[in-house]
């Protein structure tokens, strides 16, 4: 167990002393951002009267997105929409 302990130590302090020096390029950040937003869906935002073709009602949103401040924390754009209820899409930018 304090071999095991130890041995994961070790391994991350070699993680951190390779990035100090240069020989490990840390991510950048829009990779970070880009690992932690949810998956990207087409959803039909349009409530009621919707005429014309359904494609022009179609936008990229992120899946499970239910605010406006996680909507702003990962990069999207919160759109309310009133029809049959009240919608709310976090559009993918």
């Amino acid at each position: 167990m304090i071999v095991s302990a130890g041995k994961s130590i070790l391994a991350i302090l070699t993680v951190l002393l390779l990035n100090s020096a240069g020989c490990i390029a840390a991510p950048a950040k829009q990779d970070v951002l880009s690992d932690l937003r949810p998956e990207i869906i087409e959803v039909f935002a349009c409530g009621d009267y919707c005429p014309g073709p359904r494609e022009q009602y179609l936008v990229k949103a992120y899946k499970g997105v239910n605010t406006r401040e996680e909507c702003l924390r990962i990069g999207g754009q919160p759109h309310e929409y009133v029809g049959w209820g009240k919608h709310f899409v976090c559009i993918a930018e």
